[in-house]
C-alpha cells in the first residue's frame, strides 16, 4: 500500500452529519470498538482533567502572579473608570478594544487574586462547555471520545495562555460557540456570540467576515449587534472621552500591524520565514493575507453549499482559527491555544478512521506546536524561536485542505441541493 493511500482519508458514502467518519445509525457497524468500549470512563477522565488542570493553573497564578497578562486588562478597566488613556504608542499593552475594557471592569471591583483566578476560571469553563458541545454536533454518537482525544491536544497547546489567564482563551470559546449555534440554526445566538467574542479580542473578524458572507440568515443580526456593541461604551462614559479612545485604538492597531509586519518576533507564516533569515517585503505579506482570504472565503462558500449544517460550521471555525495563526501578523506562541481544537478534531477523524499514520501525523504536529520555544531555540537565536508552531501549522494546513477537498467532492449533485435545501431534513438540529 502506498503512502498516499495511507495518508488520505476516505470519504466513501455521506450521513446527514458529515462523511463516512461521522456515525449514523445507517452505518453504526462501522463505530470502531475503542469508542464504544472507553465510553464508560471518558466522560468522568475528561472533566477530572479539566478540573485538575483549573486547580494548576490557580495555584500557578497564586504562586508567581507576575506571569500574568490579565494585568493588561485590569490596568485598561481602571484606566476608563478613571477617564484616563488606555493605550500607548509602542504596539504594546493593551491592544484590544474599548469593550475589552468593559468586559473586565466588574473584576476591578474584586481584590486582584480573586477577579485574576475568576477571569481564568472563567475561560476555562466556557472552553470546555463550548468544546464539549462541538464534540457532540460533529459526533453525536462517539461525541464523548472526541471530546477526550480534543482535551488531550487543547490542554496542552492551552496551557501557557490559561496560566497568563489570556483573553485568546475566551475568544476560542466564542468561536466554538459561534459554530455551535449556526450548527443549530440558532442565527441570533450565532450573531451575539461573534459580538461577544469581538469584544473579548478583535481577532475574531475573521469569522465574523466568513460567517456574515456565507450565512444570510445572520447578516441583520450582527449589524445590529456590532452597531451595540459600539455604542456601548458611550453608556459608560463621556462621548468626548469614548471617541478620543476610539481613536487611539485606531492608531495603536496600525502601530501594532507595523510592528508585526517588520519583526521576527511573532510566530506567523511570515515571521517564521523572517526568524530563518528571509524578511518578506510588506507589500508581499499584505498581498498574500488578501489572497488567501479570498481563497479562504471561496472555499468555506462551498463548504456552506454542499456540506451540512454542523460539518459547515465545524469548517468554519478550522479555516479561521488556522487563517489567523498563520496571517495575524501579531500572532503570539500562545495563541496556538486557538487551533488546538482543530488539530483535535482532525486527529479523531483519523484515528476514527483507522488511519493510524495521519492520527500520528497530527499528534506530531501538536506537540511540535507546543515545543515552538523549547525546540526552536535549539535551532536559531531564543529571540527567534518562533518558527516552529507556524511552520508546523502550515503542514497542519495542508493536511486539512486535503481532507475539505476529498470531503466537498464526495458529495453528489442530488445531495449537495438537499444540504443547502431550506426544507432538507439535514438542517434540522
Amino acid at each position: 500500500m502506498s503512502w498516499r493511500a495511507l495518508l488520505a482519508p476516505t470519504f466513501s458514502d455521506l450521513t446527514d452529519d458529515g462523511p463516512s467518519c461521522t456515525i449514523s445509525p445507517a452505518n453504526s457497524a462501522r463505530i470502531p470498538a475503542w469508542t464504544q468500549t472507553t465510553r464508560r470512563w471518558t466522560p468522568a477522565a475528561t472533566w477530572t482533567l479539566w478540573a485538575v488542570l483549573a486547580v494548576v493553573i490557580c495555584g500557578f497564578y497564586l504562586k508567581q502572579q507576575y506571569r500574568s497578562v490579565a494585568i493588561n486588562y485590569r490596568k485598561a478597566a481602571i484606566a476608563w473608570r478613571a477617564g484616563e488613556d488606555m493605550y500607548n504608542t509602542q504596539g504594546d499593552g493593551f491592544l484590544y478594544l474599548p469593550q475589552a475594557a468593559l468586559v473586565f471592569l466588574p473584576l476591578t471591583y474584586l481584590p486582584v487574586p480573586v477577579g485574576d483566578v475568576f477571569w481564568r476560571l472563567l475561560g476555562m469553563a466556557w472552553l470546555a462547555l463550548a468544546l464539549r458541545r462541538f464534540c457532540h454536533l460533529l459526533h453525536p454518537t462517539t461525541g464523548d471520545a472526541m471530546f477526550w482525544l480534543v482535551t488531550l491536544v487543547t490542554l496542552p497547546l492551552s496551557f501557557s495562555a490559561f496560566r497568563n489567564g489570556q483573553s485568546t482563551i475566551h475568544m476560542t470559546a466564542a468561536m466554538l460557540s459561534v459554530a455551535n449555534a449556526l450548527a443549530d440554526r440558532r442565527w441570533t445566538m450565532g450573531a451575539c456570540w461573534l459580538c461577544v467574542g469581538f469584544a473579548f479580542k478583535p481577532l475574531i473578524v475573521v469569522m465574523l467576515l466568513l460567517a456574515g458572507a456565507a450565512y444570510p440568515a445572520i447578516r441583520l443580526r450582527l449589524a445590529v449587534g456590532l452597531v451595540i456593541l459600539a455604542l456601548t461604551p458611550f453608556l459608560c462614559q463621556w462621548p468626548s472621552y469614548v471617541i478620543d479612545q476610539y481613536g487611539d485604538m485606531l492608531r495603536m492597531l496600525r502601530i501594532s500591524y507595523e510592528v508585526g509586519e517588520t519583526k521576527a518576533w511573532y510566530a506567523h507564516f511570515y515571521g517564521a520565514l523572517a526568524a530563518l533569515g528571509w524578511n518578506a517585503p510588506a507589500p508581499v505579506q499584505t498581498g498574500t493575507r488578501l489572497l488567501i482570504a479570498g481563497l479562504t472565503l471561496g472555499a468555506f462558500l462551498i463548504t456552506r453549499k454542499r456540506l451540512s449544517q454542523a460539518r459547515a460550521a465545524g469548517w468554519l471555525f478550522l479555516m479561521s482559527v488556522t487563517y489567523l495563526m498563520l496571517f495575524n501578523p501579531r500572532t503570539e506562541p500562545n495563541t496556538y491555544a486557538c487551533v488546538a481544537p482543530a488539530v483535535g478534531w482532525m486527529l479523531f477523524e483519523a484515528a476514527l478512521s483507522a488511519r493510524w499514520i495521519l492520527t500520528g501525523v497530527h499528534a506530531v504536529l501538536a506537540f511540535l506546536i507546543v515545543g515552538n520555544f523549547e525546540l526552536g531555540r535549539l535551532i536559531t537565536a531564543q529571540e527567534r524561536s518562533v518558527w516552529l508552531a507556524p511552520l508546523a501549522t502550515t503542514v497542519f494546513a495542508v493536511l486539512a485542505f486535503r481532507r475539505w477537498l476529498r470531503e466537498v467532492q464526495a458529495v453528489s449533485p442530488a445531495e449537495s441541493n438537499q444540504v443547502s435545501s431550506p426544507t432538507s431534513p439535514r438542517l434540522v438540529a
